[in-house]
């Protein structure tokens, strides 16, 4: 009887990443890619590429979640219009929202994804606001505004 040695297949690994200081994101900005990242605590096995994504190493279902804060209660101005985040797995939404007004933050929680090695997570921006009545947002760095990814 032959003897068979199977190595276990790599483990889905935890990663979230915290905002490394402020953005401001000007009127008339579509999908901007949130830049300036770090290793979120609780996640040491963070793999954070050159571009602001989290880089997933091996296949399985998860949980993403993200976190956008402001420094200041969004208000749109009179000139109307709205601040969007994104939260992208490679070039895709997979969950979006925007801030209302007087909100501070806007929280989008327990999205489930499968994922294969090489997937990327990361968080997009797009503020409406137009012309004269155009209005800068700023996303606050630290642990208040973030991307995590969880095995199930």
């Amino acid at each position: 009887m032959a003897f068979v040695v199977v190595s276990p297949g790599a483990v889905l690994t935890p990663m979230g990443m915290d905002k490394s200081g402020d953005l401001a994101v000007g009127k008339d900005t579509a999908n901007l890619k949130v830049s300036g990242w770090a290793a979120r605590s609780g996640y040491p096995d963070t793999v954070i590429s050159a571009v602001d994504e989290i880089l997933i190493g091996s296949s399985g279902a998860g949980i993403a979640r993200c976190k956008a804060t402001l420094t200041v209660a969004w208000s749109p101005g009179a000139g109307g219009g709205g601040f969007h985040i994104s939260l992208m797995q490679n070039s895709t939404e997979i969950k979006g929202a925007d801030f209302a007004s007087g909100a501070t933050f806007v929280a989008l929680t327990d999205t489930p994804i499968t994922v294969q090695p090489g997937d990327r997570l990361w968080l997009a921006v797009t503020n409406t606001t137009t012309s004269i009545w155009g209005v800068t947002a700023t996303l606050k760095g630290g642990s208040g505004t973030y991307v995590t990814f969880d095995a199930v």
